[in-house]
């Protein structure tokens, strides 16, 4: 989440950009090198990480304390890991952040877009699918942070109801 900025939207933020300053890079007819490391392949493999980490029907809010931890060094573990990830979270891979970029991504689509259509010659096929090969990636990528974000508002709201329980029964 945190590399989503600098290692995907900013790369290809930069690739629109450079057809935009040199829109007869548009006629190019070899493949390029891909400009994004984080591509779709490392996605899958995170989405299937996580995958491996749910259950479905895990909803439930009546589980008791014992089948969720073993111990209250656990509990105070996933408080403390829940709570780092948040910091994390805010400072490195804040949504104002990735809004503002992808933003910035709509608006250098969009005037590459024009610049195609006000352009004499058609650009070249190998060029556009770049395009929108990458652009699709980084609008997958902006999907998974938005479901990983839930996730986290999620087990952060659910361990601050079980904090107010505990301490209620004390």
């Amino acid at each position: 989440m945190v590399k989503l900025n600098k290692e995907v939207l900013t790369k290809i933020l930069r690739n629109l950009a450079y057809y935009m300053e040199n829109p007869d890079g548009l006629k190019e007819h070899r493949d390029t090198q891909k400009t994004v490391s984080y591509d779709q392949r490392f996605l899958d493999s995170l989405i299937n990480e996580e995958r491996k980490w749910l259950l479905e029907g895990n909803r439930s809010s009546e589980a008791e304390f014992g089948e969720l931890f073993g111990s209250n060094t656990e509990c105070l573990n996933a408080v403390t890991l829940i709570n780092d990830i948040n910091q994390v979270r805010w400072r490195q891979a804040n949504p104002k952040d990735v809004s503002h970029q992808v933003k910035a991504l709509q608006q250098t689509a969009a005037m590459l877009l024009d610049t195609v259509k006000q352009n004499q010659e058609p650009p070249s096929k190998v060029v556009m699918v770049k395009i929108a090969d990458e652009l699709e990636l980084a609008a997958r990528w902006v999907e998974w942070f938005s479901v990983m974000q839930t996730r986290i508002i999620d087990t952060t709201t659910a361990m601050k109801q079980m904090e107010k329980v505990l301490l209620r029964a004390l």
